[in-house]
């Protein structure tokens, strides 16, 4: 059984459905096929002989996405998670069940992105493991040898004191005798759920910090792919800016059919940087506006690629042509990274893709411009071609 593991979730919408995917991360054993039922007595592996493993807890459609539907939903599957193992044959080899609450005390962390409803979400869910860890300590501490003396009397006292504290409430004496029944019953279930709190927040501070550190242990943990973007547009901007501070020669401009119209007579390549375009009283306001305007280098070089070979719109670029020529020189088909759309670490996948096949690319494009019926590039294509 696993001694610790940590959960994560995302959403989206589609075609207004909203779908939530759940995982868990657990240490597992390195293999499950060497467990005969004969080694049933071996189930607990040791230490060097576990592995972190992510479980996919499948992807479902939800009401909508808020954080108590997202609680409600993960309790749910929590309990359906329980209860498959206490129903499988592993668990009749291993001789072992496990309890919904045993399930929630060894919940360790949580992951998921930085939106509102993630923060709120975990937050309820740490919560939810605060309450049931209470509640676990006052259950073993009543249930822990049950017919001694000293339980049945720790049993009897808070009871003792649920019942004083209803008819308290009430207003002692005649005021209690006159509730009906039914209302003295409710009083009584409310008093005593009070007093088996107090008794399970009681177990715990009385418990020393070395035993309440693991079950206080729950890590939010927020995903990296802000970071990775603020980190890759930041790499970006440095290495563009240095161009100019070390005075080196940029990529080539790739500027739209527009501004490439307007910079026909321009030798960009001798421009660098936008104080050498202020400077020069030679340029028109329209070709320093295209100067400007124009971008240059490996992120604008995906950019244009992502929009031929994997265009966002299924009717413009070279989708299934591409397919077909990459299958056939590469040995298995490619899909150029999306960066024709907002898709995190696509520009990075991207400039690697460029990389591996850049040979493969040129002929591509080779290719497309001499199968045409009027041989040639369209702005687009020349502009890959070029970047590349």
């Amino acid at each position: 059984m696993y001694t610790a593991f940590t959960i994560s979730g995302d959403a989206t919408t589609h075609r207004k459905i909203n779908l939530e995917a759940r995982h868990m991360a657990v240490r597992a054993p390195v293999s499950y096929s060497s467990v005969s039922p004969s080694e049933s007595s071996s189930l607990r592996p040791p230490l060097l002989d576990v592995t972190p493993q992510q479980r996919l807890l499948g992807v479902e459609s939800s009401p909508d996405h808020t954080s108590e539907s997202q609680v409600r939903g993960w309790k749910k599957k929590l309990t359906s998670v329980t209860t498959a193992f206490n129903q499988s044959p592993l668990a009749r080899r291993a001789g072992e069940t496990i309890s919904m609450e045993d399930t929630v005390m060894k919940l360790s962390g949580m992951g998921g992105d930085h939106a509102a409803d993630q923060l709120k979400t975990t937050n309820l869910i740490e919560t939810w493991k605060k309450d049931i860890t209470h509640l676990v300590l006052g259950r073993d501490h009543l249930h822990e040898n049950l017919d001694s003396p000293a339980s049945s009397s720790t049993l009897g006292r808070l009871l003792q004191h649920a019942a004083a504290s209803a008819v308290s409430i009430a207003g002692r004496g005649t005021a209690w005798a006159a509730l009906p029944a039914d209302v003295q019953m409710a009083s009584m279930v409310e008093s005593t759920k009070q007093a088996t709190m107090d008794l399970r927040r009681d177990l715990y501070e009385a418990l020393p910090d070395e035993e309440k550190r693991p079950l206080n242990l729950f890590l939010r943990v927020g995903c990296t792919m802000h970071k990775d973007l603020n980190s890759v547009k930041g790499g970006n901007a440095a290495m563009m800016a240095a161009w100019t501070d070390l005075e080196l020669k940029p990529p080539i401009l790739l500027a739209n059919k527009e501004n490439a119209s307007a910079l026909r007579d321009i030798d960009v390549d001798a421009v660098i940087g936008a104080s050498s375009l202020l400077l020069n009283e030679d340029l028109t306001a329209a070709e320093l506006c295209a100067l400007e305007s124009s971008a240059r280098g490996a992120v604008k070089l995906t950019s244009l690629a992502g929009a031929l070979f994997n265009h966002k719109d299924s009717k413009k670029g070279h989708h299934d042509t591409y397919n077909f020529y990459f299958r056939e020189v590469v040995g298995h088909s490619l899909r150029f990274p999306n960066t024709s759309n907002t898709c995190y670490q696509s520009h990075c996948t991207a400039a690697a893709e460029l990389l591996v096949h850049h040979q493969q690319y040129l002929n591509f494009l080779v290719i497309i411009r001499d199968r045409k019926e009027r041989p040639g590039f369209n702005h687009l294509e020349e502009n890959v071609y070029k970047g590349l």
